[in-house]
């Protein structure tokens, strides 16, 4: 039995993937979410492929909104590839973690080239097209 089968959780956990799952945003909206101090007020994404819902920590909520902006409700309909991460640390401790990136196809388009100069356009200083 694993940890995640004896332990259930209503938010996704390390124990919840075996290999990396791309998933569409539905929402983010703010939870609350039992913690060790009581309930505590939590960013949490939604998916609407069935993948449960994740709770945002900084680092996966700096990634999503470094591709899609800053604002959560523009996020929805975008994908992103959720995956454990086993070099995720507690304190001096190395735990795992979930964490998302963004796929491949629906990252930005790196800048295209600037075009290059034929040799006599370079002494007249035309741009070859």
């Amino acid at each position: 039995m694993k940890r995640s089968d004896a332990f259930k959780s209503n938010y996704l956990g390390k124990g919840d993937l075996d290999r990396a799952v791309i998933a569409t945003i539905k929402e983010v909206v703010i939870e609350k979410v039992k913690g060790d101090d009581g309930d505590e007020e939590k960013a949490v994404c939604h998916f609407t492929n069935g993948t449960k819902p994740m709770i945002l920590n900084v680092g996966n909520w700096s990634t999503i909104e470094a591709a899609y902006g800053e604002e959560s409700d523009n996020w929805r309909g975008r994908q992103v590839e959720v995956y454990v991460d086993p070099n995720v640390m507690f304190g001096r401790e190395r735990v795992g973690g979930v964490r998302v990136r963004i796929p491949i196809q629906h990252a930005p388009a790196p800048a295209a080239p600037p075009p290059a100069m034929s040799a006599d356009c370079e002494e007249r200083g035309a741009w070859e097209a």
